[in-house]
């Protein structure tokens, strides 16, 4: 009994040494230990099954990582083509602005050219005929005031009449009033009162109804009832800065029409 005892561990330990030898080619001892691989190391006879399912998963992942990395690099090409393209469409499109904004400015300034050209004469004679206006006034008031009523100093009274003419509405109220004050003071009784009235409804009549709208509209080419119609129609929009300005604006606005429909009438 004691010798199949001590038989036993004999055998055991044969065992032992003996079947490493025949499987390691395998990899793997008789207790299903790690043993040492030529390739790998110390592994596992379930790693050594698990290793081509895990160098798929790697393939099949670097794969998915360099398809992604491509498809990136795709978009961010089309992304930089396309930005190049917005560009160069919108440099085109500004050029095209600024191109079409020059051709209008130099139309444009070629129109006002050939309206200023047309409008020039035309006000330059305005003016002159509004100083023929004052020298009528100047010298009608003089008449009036020295011959008709007699005043002292009627001289200075005419030339403050014919300078304040150039002021319309205020400018004969105001020398209308000045010269009814020294009227007054130099009367005898209410002749005197009265000749002043009717050389003031004579002096305005003349020159509101008869020499400013002939002279002006002679000057200006235009028709005296038209001068009237600027004058009131200024005045009852405007008031003063409408009478002043009633008749150039008039003959700008002719002269505007007469050149964009090529009227070459003055």
């Amino acid at each position: 009994m004691g010798g199949k005892k001590d038989r036993d561990p004999i055998h055991s330990r044969q065992a032992n040494q003996e079947l490493p030898e025949s499987i390691a080619r395998d990899g793997v001892d008789a207790r299903c230990r790690l043993i040492e691989n030529e390739h790998l190391g110390f592994v596992n006879d379930c790693d050594r099954e698990r290793e081509p399912l895990a160098n798929t998963e790697r393939q099949t992942f670097r794969q998915r990582v360099g398809d992604r990395l491509q498809a990136e690099a795709f978009l961010q090409f089309m992304d930089a083509v396309v930005r190049s393209l917005f560009r160069q469409i919108e440099e085109l499109r500004m050029q095209l602005v600024e191109q079409t904004l020059l051709e209008h400015a130099l139309l444009h300034r070629a129109l006002a050219n050939r309206i200023w050209e047309r409008l020039d004469p035309v006000l330059t004679r305005y003016f002159l005929g509004m100083i023929v206006v004052m020298i009528y006034a100047t010298a009608a008031s003089y008449v009036g005031l020295k011959y008709f009523l007699g005043i002292e100093h009627a001289i200075l009274l005419a030339l403050l009449t014919g300078i304040l003419e150039t002021v319309p509405v205020i400018g004969p109220t105001s020398a209308a009033i000045i010269a009814g004050l020294v009227s007054l003071r130099t009367a005898t009784g209410l002749m005197s009162i009265i000749d002043y009235a009717l050389y003031a409804t004579a002096l305005r009549l003349s020159i509101d109804q008869l020499i400013g709208p002939f002279v002006l509209g002679t000057a200006a080419h235009v028709h005296p009832v038209l001068i009237i119609f600027c004058f009131l129609a200024g005045g009852i929009v405007f008031g003063i800065p409408g009478v002043i300005m009633a008749v150039p604006v008039a003959l700008l606005i002719k002269s505007t029409l007469a050149t964009l429909y090529g009227d070459e009438a003055e």
